[in-house]
């Protein structure tokens, strides 16, 4: 059960499968109609609402995290955006013609989509992404290369190179200048490929460090021991970084 009101559409990119995306609706959209919404996009759209459509029967509970803290006044009221994953995952997610072709589908057509159908706050300054594992890195990868669109990023227990290569270190080593954004990092410890993806984790932080771009508020690392690489665990930081990223506190910067 999905806490809240939604929207299931069905879309099909230009050049990639057809697949569901979800729109989470915050509480008071269907009454204050003359409201415009931050956005946030999700990656692994069935993971991150519905144990029903999850995998392991076990979500990020992103739903509820949102109500309760919407409800307390501590999170802005924000629309979700879950874009779920196809039998492309790795490629569409990964260093690979597929991952330039997902990026286009979500900044050109999906949320030109999203922003004609609902009433968005298109800007950059209100529109972030967010997701795990492979999305985590993908995530990362958007937000750095198009802060045009994105203010920032969540990227828990992040891919940084599994399948990435050193495609999204290279821009962070690269880089002359910090793109303005927000970035939530998170990684656990508690099974083998969390260990494996936390020596990303490090090696993130040292290269942001080596360009004096660590130690600053818009940047959050945060590891969680004995974490394992699972819903479970990172729905027991949902609430955290969507703070971070759309905190009521951040209403007015």
């Amino acid at each position: 059960m999905i806490v809240g009101n939604y929207v299931i559409h069905q879309v099909k990119p230009k050049d990639l499968q057809v697949r569901p995306v979800i729109v989470w609706l915050p509480p008071s959209y269907n009454e204050a109609l003359d409201r415009r919404y931050p956005v946030l996009y999700m990656h692994d759209g069935q993971q991150i609402f519905d144990p029903d459509t999850s995998t392991w029967g076990q979500d990020w509970e992103v739903d509820e995290w949102c109500d309760q803290l919407i409800r307390a006044g501590d999170l802005q009221e924000i629309i979700v955006v879950g874009i779920y994953s196809t039998t492309e995952r790795y490629e569409e997610y990964g260093a690979s013609a597929r991952a330039g072709a997902y990026t286009r589908f979500v900044i050109d057509e999906l949320k030109s989509m999203i922003d004609t159908t609902y009433r968005t706050l298109p800007d950059r300054a209100h529109t972030a992404v967010a997701g795990s594992s492979m999305g985590g890195g993908l995530s990362f990868y958007m937000a750095w290369t198009r802060p045009d669109i994105f203010f920032g990023a969540a990227c828990l227990s992040s891919a940084f190179s599994y399948k990435q290569g050193e495609i999204i270190f290279d821009l962070v080593n690269h880089a002359t200048a910090w793109p303005n954004l927000r970035f939530y990092l998170h990684c656990g410890d508690g099974d083998e490929l969390e260990q494996l993806l936390m020596k990303d984790l490090e090696r993130m932080e040292e290269s942001l460090a080596a360009k004096g771009w660590l130690d600053q508020p818009a940047v959050c690392v945060e590891r969680a021991p004995g974490e394992k690489h699972n819903e479970a665990a990172w729905a027991r930081y949902t609430g955290t970084w969507l703070k971070f990223l759309f905190g009521s506190d951040r209403r007015n910067e």
